[in-house]
């Protein structure tokens, strides 16, 4: 998880946004490094103020989605949206499971704009209650 949040960080630094932080777009290299791929949903943080998709639009993987990029508020999405990736994926790694799981993606946009994901704790109890804390913030 450093190295993913650094490169998240690195990519900040450099002005883009990803936008689709997620488990299936962190790959392990012949080095065992994790590499993170897809930036089809990439966006510059300055700069032009269009966008890839419809204004209003839900963009990326509902199960792993901030809640302003479930509510379809791209204006609003920024490093923040991707840091809240990181966490989804932190989830992911330690429960096994993305914080919000449904039927279709409305529900699972439904879930993340009106629900707190499962504790940690509850899927594994194993996990560290510091470690817990982090993943949830």
């Amino acid at each position: 998880m450093q190295t993913i949040a650094r490169a998240i960080h690195y990519a900040h630094e450099q002005g883009v946004l990803h936008r689709d932080l997620k488990s299936s777009n962190i790959l392990i290299d012949a080095f065992d490094q994790p590499r993170i791929t897809d930036f089809g949903l990439a966006k510059r943080l300055t700069g032009s103020t269009s966008e890839l998709t419809v204004s209003g639009q839900a963009l990326g993987s509902p199960n792993f989605m901030p809640p302003e990029q479930a509510a379809g508020k791209h204006k609003t999405s920024g490093p923040t949206s991707d840091i809240y990736g990181l966490g989804a994926i932190l989830y992911y790694l330690i429960t096994g499971r993305p914080p919000f799981m449904a039927e279709n993606v409305s529900a699972a946009v439904r879930q993340v704009l009106e629900n707190e994901p499962v504790s940690p704790r509850v899927l594994n109890p194993g996990v560290p209650r510091d470690l817990e804390t982090l993943c949830l913030k």
